[in-house]
């Protein structure tokens, strides 16, 4: 009896154990955020809504003559176009994020295409020319018809497309950040929403 009691209690306890530490596995993996993916006909701004198709466009690249962003530049998978204007924010924080984005699921079937919206601007001129961008970077035409023409407002306009060039998340969704808290250390740290949703729609597809 006492060795089948000491078996029963040995059974019990690496089951406690494994509860334990299953539940804790869970706790430290949990985050509190307020990030969610936007919703079919979620407003973008005064043209597009999520689920309306990005239309082709015509910009200027770097040696002044026309470029055409149509479906066939775009990612395997997704495709982010970014309007950017003269801004050291954006240059010094958006664009290192971007980089990092890049890098990481280029091979999975990210692109990302940036135009300098701020046509006029000499700062905005010289920062596009600096050899940093590793994606094609683009211009609109100094009237800014781009700009006009898709309802520019924000710096930057970002619109993440799916493989067929419909509109998934866009900059409402993506220019804020969160605290995500760790359960289990009671630790916090900063998650930006862009990073968030790219890796959250890699790892979905990836389901």
């Amino acid at each position: 009896m006492d060795l089948l009691t000491s078996l029963i209690k040995k059974q019990w306890f690496l089951l406690i154990v494994f509860l334990l530490t299953s539940g804790c596995s869970e706790l430290h993996q949990t985050s509190v955020l307020t990030f969610q993916l936007p919703h079919q006909g979620d407003s973008v701004n005064e043209r597009f809504k999520i689920g309306d198709k990005f239309p082709s466009f015509t910009a200027i690249d770097s040696d002044g003559a026309p470029y055409r962003v149509d479906e066939s530049k775009y990612g395997d998978r997704y495709t982010m176009i970014v309007f950017w204007w003269a801004d050291p924010t954006f240059c010094e924080v958006d664009i290192p994020r971007f980089i990092k984005l890049f890098e990481k699921f280029e091979r999975k079937g990210l692109e990302i295409i940036s135009v300098n919206a701020d046509y006029v601007s000499e700062a905005s001129q010289a920062m596009a020319s600096r050899p940093l961008l590793p994606w094609t970077n683009l211009h609109d035409n100094p009237e800014n018809d781009l700009v006009n023409e898709l309802k520019l407002r924000t710096s930057p306009s970002i619109f993440l497309l799916d493989a067929d060039g419909t509109i998934v998340s866009s900059h409402r969704y993506l220019n804020s950040s969160d605290a995500s808290v760790d359960a289990w250390t009671g630790e916090s740290r900063t998650v930006h929403a862009m990073d968030w949703t790219i890796n959250s729609l890699f790892n979905n597809d990836s389901a």
